[in-house]
């Protein structure tokens, strides 16, 4: 832990292993990087741009007035009287942040740099993709015999007592299942 810019260790034995916590501190960074809290309105420029006066982050603002929607930037020190820094409408901040960005020239060792950053993301991405729809793949099956055993029993042909016969193997299964399906599934029905 971190107290007045010094790190100390815990007294207590860690609940998850260090790289399990690094893991989801990445993912939390990530999910939230721009420091901005979520909303119901978002903009890609959203987090990432300081008032040229104060310093101050800027503030993402949707309004509706005289039955049209207008989009701005405001400092977050003006909401609160302490910077006088004029609202700037989304469009001509965009203009103006696109025009620098065409100005910036990446040497090629960094744009390298920055592929390689990518294309490691993207690999990443691929992997966690992959083996999700690997684990789904896994759970289809089960869930289409589950369909069909319900199937049966809103037909009537799965009763309480052929439930019961049932294989242990399948009674672990069920005690994983929501409590409204339990009792409908059974090997002897199939």
């Amino acid at each position: 832990m971190t107290y007045r810019d010094k790190q100390y260790l815990g007294k207590h034995p860690a609940l998850v292993t260090q790289t399990l916590f690094d893991r989801v501190q990445d993912v939390l960074r990530t999910h939230n990087g721009s420091g901005e809290r979520d909303r119901k309105h978002s903009h890609y420029l959203k987090g990432t741009l300081y008032c040229g006066e104060c310093g101050g982050r800027l503030v993402y603002s949707r309004n509706t007035r005289n039955g049209g929607v207008y989009e701005y930037f405001v400092c977050a020190a003006k909401q609160f009287g302490e910077c006088s820094q004029r609202y700037k409408r989304v469009d001509d901040t965009a203009e103006v942040l696109e025009a620098y960005y065409g100005t910036i020239v990446l040497s090629e060792p960094r744009a390298a740099r920055i592929r390689d950053v990518i294309r490691r993301e993207q690999a990443r991405l691929s992997q966690t993709s992959t083996r999700d729809m690997t684990r789904r793949q896994g759970v289809l099956p089960e869930l289409k015999q589950q369909e069909k055993l319900l199937d049966l029993y809103y037909r009537d042909r799965v009763t309480a007592t052929s439930t019961r016969r049932r294989p242990a193997a399948s009674r672990e299964s069920a005690s994983r299942q929501p409590r409204s399906w339990r009792g409908c599934t059974s090997s002897s029905a199939t």
